[in-house]
């Protein structure tokens, strides 16, 4: 779930936060979009300020929905080559729940942005994958992050990847199971173009074999929107096998039935 401070969500936290209780979900985690720089110059992240305020804000929620609803207080950060520094200096800032990490960028091109979309044309598609998923195993391996999110977002605007894709999911898999981190079954993609959730079912299907942990998302921008589609997520995670999602609390994962 997000804030609107990043510039394209809308509605106060308060008002996901009693949705998510509306929804009787167990908890409910926010997943505020980090100050990393990155190649736009258009808000996508908040500021070092608003984070700031965030931070208290969260505090002053948990205060109000004691024995209520446990709010959780995380960070997506985007991965670009090199900004690890940016993301360590703010882990060791803040009490995060959990950080995720994202990939919205190959090289400067934002990829997921609706102006982007035109340019898929000039790619092969099989490099793109390529390319997309190379960044996505650099980010685990830096050993910063505790969740994936939306793992293969360069499907959004319905860009699959035809044939047989197996040794980049593969390749994917094992780099999760060795960074011990869990894979988000985010739930936007169902309101996007791709029509589906990230990640497919062949990567979860995947994940469960490579005994990567996973967790539910479903990438709020506005409180109407917390929990959404997350029956078709469970279906999904329980038809390949999975008995457990990922929960955090200050970096630490515990795995609850589903």
């Amino acid at each position: 779930m997000h804030s609107k401070l990043c510039g394209h969500a809308v509605g106060e936290i308060g008002e996901y936060v009693e949705r998510g209780i509306a929804l009787g979900l167990d908890a409910i985690g926010f997943s505020f979009h980090l100050p990393i720089r990155i190649p736009v110059d258009y808000k996508i992240n908040v500021t070092r300020e608003e984070l700031d305020f965030l931070a208290t804000e969260i505090e002053r929620l948990r205060a109000k929905y004691a024995g209520r609803i446990p709010i959780l207080f995380g960070g997506e950060a985007d991965y670009l080559p090199g900004n690890e520094k940016e993301v360590e200096a703010l882990a060791a800032a803040y009490p995060f729940d959990y950080l995720i990490s994202a990939v919205h960028f190959v090289g400067d091109w934002a990829f997921d942005h609706p102006a982007a979309a035109p340019d898929f044309d000039r790619w092969d598609l099989r490099k793109l994958y390529e390319a997309y998923f190379g960044l996505v195993r650099e980010a685990i391996r830096t050993g910063l992050f505790d969740v994936v999110g939306h793992v293969d977002l360069i499907k959004k605007f319905g860009h699959r990847l035809e044939g047989d894709w197996s040794d980049i999911v593969a390749e994917l898999c094992a780099e999760m199971r060795r960074g011990d981190v869990a894979m988000e079954i985010n739930t936007a993609g169902f309101d996007k173009p791709v029509g589906e959730q990230y990640a497919s079912e062949e990567i979860v299907g995947g994940a469960f074999a490579a005994g990567v942990p996973i967790l539910f998302g479903s990438d709020a921008h506005a409180p109407e929107q917390v929990g959404r589609y997350f029956d078709r997520a469970i279906a999904l995670a329980r038809s390949v096998g999975y008995t457990s999602y990922a929960c955090y609390a200050r970096q630490r994962r515990r795995l609850l039935p589903i």
